[in-house]
């Protein structure tokens, strides 16, 4: 999620009850380096991850390629189809066995390349606190992601 600046007191359409600030939802695809290949325009920031997914028609494309395997995070969790791989929660009241332990840490390591291409993307220092409208953070993010890819491009010549 971008944080945005609150606009008006009664908007609560870009609030986000999960991260207690006002932002914008944006969805990623990251190749097993961690470069991002693809990113969303930006969704009100209360909207779910999984929500979000749909809206983009992510499962549907991944289940279309048949070959690429989709490693997400826990707000995933429900998504349907089989080439998308989810932690998996702890119980209610109980542990999780060690083997399901095992595998959520495998997850984890797989994952971890695609969230530092996040955080790259968060590094940008015009996306500490957004202060234009939400809708804009859409434009901004393909812009970032345009400058992000020519970066790549010259450090590989």
């Amino acid at each position: 999620m971008v944080r945005t600046h609150r606009i008006r007191a009664h908007n609560r359409l870009y609030y986000s009850g999960k991260h207690k600030h006002h932002g914008v939802n944006l969805q990623g695809l990251m190749d097993p380096y961690g470069q991002m290949i693809w990113i969303s325009d930006g969704l009100p920031g209360s909207t779910h991850d999984l929500t979000a997914a749909q809206t983009h028609d992510i499962l549907p494309t991944i289940n279309r390629a048949e070959t690429i395997y989709l490693y997400a995070d826990k707000g995933y969790v429900g998504g349907e189809s089989d080439l998308l791989l989810v932690s998996r929660k702890k119980p209610a009241n109980s542990e999780l066995p060690d083997d399901i332990k095992e595998h959520n840490r495998v997850l984890a390591a797989t994952r971890a390349p695609g969230e530092r291409g996040f955080a790259v993307l968060k590094n940008w220092r015009v996306f500490s606190r957004f202060r234009s409208r939400p809708r804009r953070v859409g434009a901004c993010t393909q812009a970032v992601f345009v400058l992000e890819q020519e970066g790549t491009h010259k450090n590989r010549l």
